[in-house]
């Protein structure tokens, strides 16, 4: 497209955002209309006074950009110019699917449960669906659940099987808010921190259950930056998760680091890895790391400086 062609494009878009970037090289432009002068992204439009007389018309300029003004764009890049932190909304998407295992006080019982939780930015969404058989006709039975680090199971809703023995439960929430049809009672509240649904009958005796870590098909990404202990300091980094029941694919990302120094992987507090910094203070990793626990296990990934101290870090599953 001649330069003439892209002005009269971008003069149409009256309503288009001021800055365009354009990828893959260091070029930014902006919109000068009236008494506005080019200025980095972010930052408002300034008034600019009239210079000798002259009348600034509606014009793009072509700016090429430079290293200090890229260092005060929010993504964070280490020294050879490669980001380490992601510029989108973090991701999470959590989907489970578990058969259920009867006890001794149900030993006819089979059934299903799958749990599904997705966030990206300022969506959420999160559901639960259980169904059982081979319970007691026209019974009276108890959802509950082990929720967080919890051992115990508490109440959560009741239940009944129909004439067949049968129940089908079905949740579904949106929002911060907990909005839905059928919405999810507040004791499951975010599903990411349940562990463990079961059916109990009248005399509270559990007869069937689904831990989640056991989930025989899953599916689980997680795109997110990590959290720096010293908000004040240069560190920060970035990971990558996405796991199923058959494999798992993990990316690391750290900058800000001091150079050439050593610092450790901790995951659910136990150190699994050293992770050795380059010249620029920069590493990366890339693989579930050797005796890393269950993907559907983790609860949290640290990375420690040479004394132990947590340097970066984040929960699991948010």
């Amino acid at each position: 497209m001649s330069p003439k062609a892209f002005r009269g494009f971008c003069t149409a878009q009256e309503d288009s955002l001021p800055t365009v970037l354009l990828p893959r090289c260091n070029l930014l432009i902006f919109r000068v209309k009236e008494q506005w002068f080019p200025q980095p992204e972010g930052v408002g439009r300034l008034a600019l006074p009239v210079l000798n007389g002259y009348r600034m018309k509606t014009t793009w300029l072509l700016v090429i950009g430079i290293a200090t003004f890229c260092a005060a764009l929010p993504q964070v890049r280490a020294a050879n110019g490669k980001p380490v932190t992601r510029r989108g909304t973090s991701v999470l998407h959590y989907t489970t699917q578990n058969d259920l295992a009867a006890t001794e006080n149900g030993s006819n019982v089979v059934g299903s449960l799958r749990l599904e939780y997705k966030e990206q930015g300022h969506s959420q969404k999160q559901s639960l669906r259980l169904y059982a058989s081979g319970l007691e006709t026209n019974s009276a039975y108890g959802l509950i659940a082990v929720i967080g680090d919890d051992t115990n199971a508490v109440p959560v809703a009741d239940l009944n099987a129909d004439g067949k023995g049968r129940l089908r439960v079905s949740y579904r929430s949106k929002g911060q808010g907990n909005v839905g049809k059928n919405p999810l009672p507040d004791a499951l509240l975010p599903l990411t921190d349940v562990r463990s649904i079961g059916i109990e009958n009248t005399s509270t005796q559990t007869v069937a259950y689904a831990w989640i870590a056991d989930a025989h098909r899953f599916q689980y990404i997680v795109k997110r930056n990590l959290t720096p202990e010293d908000t004040n300091g240069l560190a920060a980094g970035s990971i990558s998760l996405i796991a199923n029941h058959r494999r798992v694919h993990f990316r690391l990302l750290a900058g800000g680091l001091n150079a050439t120094n050593d610092y450790h992987l901790a995951l659910n507090s136990d150190i699994l890895s050293t992770l050795s910094t380059d010249a620029n203070g920069r590493v990366e990793l890339r693989g579930w790391p050797t005796n890393a626990p269950a993907v559907l296990d983790l609860r949290s990934l640290s990375i420690l400086d040479g004394s132990s101290n947590v340097v970066l870090s984040t929960t699991f599953p948010r």
